[in-house]
């Protein structure tokens, strides 16, 4: 297994290169390197990110894993060394944990390694190493039911203290499918522990469930510096209102081998890519049903849950799931429920590889039925397409396209024989097993399995040097450079039919070169929801009137657009066209004083104001409501000067020149975190342009001082500092009655 990882990840740990599939690259790779930034820009955890779409929270998004222990590896290694461990350890501690909770069930060495290797370097896994929060949040489960297997059975405060602190890990990996799924398998995990509990041992039993409850509950209260400013996040985000239901998640791509994307309504492949075990695990997961044990019904009932739920749209479960909980609807991609399914599996087959090495002929039946079955339909399918394959093109061309009808020409029938050929190798290793004993039919399924996995899993994980990764473009270098901060505005990453791909850099990546950015695409739906509606309106006002386009623009301190020319006559990108950078003249500084108030009345109301003024836009202050009725609708002249900045202050020296009160206009995204102060006087911070922000300012010079204080995030760190101090007490009072014992 040792091997199958060095071969999985060479070009990581023997070559010195980097992850960079998908979400790797493009979300979590920018995110870290803007948590360096921030961290020294701030001298502490960073709470607001000032770069991205005017500015939004940060540590409170559990994307950006601010209070991840992996993510204070930044703080002390070289840059690339702490992001590939962010990914490596995690699969190491997968594999270690799911090792000790198959010996835990008193399964044997052998297949605990199988167990273990499968879970750790399968497909599931594999392709959640593009997915780091999904990852983060899987990892530490297999310790964690190990652990609280251990404590059911009577084991002393250390487990329970292991157990909750791999509850807080997950907690801090906050991918909220994730975690309903690790729900689900403890669930599993304690309903076969208990469903045998002889009835003398009962009262025993539930003492250990109420020392699980409460040693969960301080795992979770290990986590609240990650839950609790998470959960305020999610009240005022775009989630807050409920996500439409999506029927599957699909990804934008080129890569057209992938055979079901005639199932996906606009992109071509899923959410994960592969849930595959390796074969040897499937035959003997259907071993072990044939003693239908209760804890093993436990374990299929949770595979079949989750993979039920996991159907999402394509079935009613979810549906019913959203309606019993109303808290499910901010939930995005139910099929990230299929972990539960895979780990189910994976257990499964453990318990069912120590079956047939015990010599249960009916387990050993079934494992061997369902590999012959494989290496049959294998051959079958790979013998008919060779025999069919002229029309078998023709076929796929028509419904798919030329590129996948190719692909499958190519792969299809290699695959019927690889998978005919680890078919036969697992009969042959059942047979070793069989006759030569545990140790060597155990190596060699060890080492089939590992092919199985590697051959399966290569392309998973593909990487490159390090240097390739960044696409710094040159047209983008004096904006990081430019003594006066230049914000942009990416309008090629808006269009449809234009792919994320590394040549159009996203908000998060110039956000990490320290560029600011307005109206940027909200990707994992984490933005305050104000800044979603702004994003919304500013595409109404440029439909309804291109001309708005660039006052809306300037408004928002956009100095520079990123585009690609469209084909003539098209509205789609031309081929092959390259980036580039137009430049606006004259945009807003970060804090001017608005010339006028106008009010406007829901989202056509701002439409109709913003197409109306026109240029007169990039010094007004729109306001919602009657809010703009205590504003003065015609503001005092003033002069603004920023004297002091970082991401969570902003203090300026405004000198109002009067008679009347003056509007200090300021580019930077409402929050109520925000706190306002005239001459260290509360005041209010207004919001206007429907994400914006504003501070009335009366005549004279003062200083006005902004100041983001999340106060949920000390709350969360005041709890999680206490839940550690406890633990630790625990401990210590552990250690002291041994010494005095």
């Amino acid at each position: 297994m040792l091997l199958l990882f060095l071969a999985l990840f060479d070009g990581v740990v023997l070559r010195g290169g980097t992850l960079y599939e998908r979400d790797i690259e493009m979300l979590q790779r920018p995110l870290r390197a803007l948590l360096v930034r921030l961290w020294h820009s701030t001298g502490g955890p960073p709470a607001w990110d000032p770069f991205l779409d005017m500015g939004q929270p940060f540590a409170a998004n559990p994307q950006a894993a601010v209070f991840h222990p992996l993510s204070w590896l930044f703080l002390v290694l070289p840059w690339e060394a702490a992001f590939r461990l962010q990914v490596l350890l995690p699969l190491l501690a997968s594999f270690a944990g799911m090792f000790a909770l198959v010996r835990v069930m008193r399964g044997s060495r052998t297949a605990a390694v199988l167990a273990a290797g499968s879970w750790a370097f399968g497909g599931l896994l594999l392709s959640l190493t593009n997915l780091l929060p999904m990852l983060l949040t899987i990892a530490p489960v297999p310790a964690m039911l190990a652990f609280v297997l251990r404590v059911v059975r009577g084991a002393g405060r250390w487990d329970a203290l292991g157990f909750a602190a791999c509850v807080a890990l997950a907690c801090a990996g906050g991918e909220p499918v994730t975690l309903l799924a690790a729900a689900l398998l403890l669930a599993a995990a304690l309903a076969g522990e208990l469903v045998s509990v002889a009835p003398h041992h009962r009262p025993a039993a539930a003492r250990a469930v109420l020392r699980v409850a409460g040693a969960g509950a301080l795992g979770v209260a290990m986590a609240a510096a990650v839950l609790l400013p998470s959960l305020a996040l999610a009240a005022r985000s775009v989630r807050a209102s409920g996500l439409p239901l999506e029927r599957w998640h699909t990804d934008r791509g080129t890569d057209a081998a992938y055979w079901g994307a005639a199932a996906y309504s606009s992109k071509r492949f899923p959410l994960i890519y592969s849930i595959y075990p390796g074969l040897l695990i499937a035959a003997l997961a259907a071993a072990a049903l044939a003693r239908p044990r209760p804890a093993r019904v436990a374990w299929a009932g949770a595979g079949l849950l989750g993979y039920l739920l996991a159907l999402g749209g394509h079935a009613p479960f979810w549906m019913i799931l959203r309606g019993a909980a109303p808290i499910s609807a901010a939930l995005r991609y139910p099929e990230k429920l299929a972990v539960v399914t895979c780990f189910a599996v994976t257990v499964l087959a453990a318990l069912g590889f120590d079956d047939v090495a015990s010599g249960r002929r009916r387990a050993r039946r079934w494992a061997r039925a369902v590999l012959v079955a494989a290496a049959a339909l294998a051959a079958v399918a790979g013998l008919l397409t060779a025999a069919a394959l002229p029309g078998a093109v023709a076929a796929l061309t028509a419904r798919l396209g030329a590129p996948a009808a190719t692909a499958f020409a190519g792969l299809f029938p290699r695959d019927c024989a690889v998978t005919a050929a680890l078919a036969i190798a697992y009969l042959l290793g059942l047979r070793v097993l069989v006759r030569q004993g545990r140790a060597r039919g155990g190596a060699w399924l060890a080492a089939v399995l590992a092919l199985d996995l590697f051959v399966a899993g290569k392309g998973l994980v593909p990487s490159r040097p390090t240097g390739a990764v960044d696409p710094a473009l040159t047209l983008l270098r004096p904006l990081a450079q430019a003594s006066r901060p230049v914000r942009l505005f990416d309008l090629a990453e808006w269009r449809p039919t234009d792919p994320v791909v590394a040549a159009v850099p996203s908000g998060l990546l110039v956000a990490s070169w320290g560029i600011g950015s307005a109206f940027v695409p909200d990707v994992d739906l984490s933005e305050l929801a104000w800044s979603g509606r702004a994003s919304r309106l500013f595409w109404r006002a440029a439909d309804a009137d291109s001309r708005a386009m660039a006052p809306m623009l300037l408004r928002r301190g956009v100095g520079a657009v990123l585009t690609r020319p469209t084909a003539e006559g098209r509205d789609d990108l031309a081929p092959g066209s390259l980036p580039t950078l137009v430049r606006l003249q004259d945009p807003q500084p970060d804090v001017f004083c608005a010339d006028r108030v106008v009010r406007f009345d829901g989202d056509e109301g701002w439409v109709a104001a913003t197409v109306a003024l026109g240029d007169r836009q990039r010094t007004a202050a729109l306001v919602e409501g009657p809010d703009a009725l205590v504003l003065p609708a015609h503001p005092g002249p003033c002069r603004a000067e920023i004297v002091a900045r970082d991401p969570v202050r902003l203090a300026v020296d405004v000198l109002a020149r009067g008679p009347g009160e003056s509007l200090l206009a300021v580019n930077q995204t409402w929050d109520d975190c925000w706190l306002a102060s005239v001459d260290r006087v509360p005041a209010r911070l207004w919001r206007t342009d429907i994400s914006l922000s504003a501070v009335v300012v009366p005549p004279g010079k003062h200083r006005v001082e902004l100041v983001y204080r999340d106060r949920t995030i000390e709350r969360g760190v005041a709890v999680s500092g206490a839940a550690l101090l406890l633990a630790l007490a625990i401990a210590g009072i552990g250690g002291f009655r041994r010494r005095r014992a």
